[in-house]
């Protein structure tokens, strides 16, 4: 499987300010598949620990480190890494905490990977104390 950027080439970091310091985007902003590969298609992840119960309540970073844990044992079990993912969609209850909270937690997961990203926020997600959910694709050779 080929796995090769989407990208138009325009400046947009002085639009982002979260990240200062890179020289790119944290996300790509489209990515182009070839060849024979297997999809993996994730659930949305919410901040939920071993035994069911919601992490970091009120507390973003902390909500967004446990959504990304679930999402790492989950590719482990499938034999796949966070570089395989090719597509990322956050919910959150909040853009703004999360912004400034988790965006580093995403930036950590994934290294100097980035894949296609989109954030949206929400009003609220399955249970009331949650504030962030993500769900991912992955593209395993």
């Amino acid at each position: 499987m080929k796995i090769s950027l989407v990208e138009t080439g325009k400046d947009l970091e002085k639009n982002w300010p979260y990240t200062p310091g890179r020289k790119t985007l944290p996300y790509a902003q489209g990515m182009k598949l070839e060849g024979p590969g297997t999809l993996l298609i994730l659930a949305g992840q919410p901040a939920y620990g071993d035994k069911g119960e919601i992490v970091g309540v009120g507390d973003m970073e902390k909500q967004a480190r446990q959504a990304y844990q679930n999402i790492a044992d989950l590719l482990k079990v499938a034999g796949a890494k966070p570089t395989d993912i090719v597509k990322e969609t956050v919910y959150t209850t909040d853009v703004d905490a999360y912004l400034r909270k988790a965006s580093k937690t995403r930036l950590a997961f994934y290294g100097d990977y980035v894949p296609v990203n989109t954030l949206i926020g929400v009003s609220r997600l399955a249970q009331e104390e949650l504030m962030i959910e993500i769900e991912v694709m992955a593209v395993l050779e």
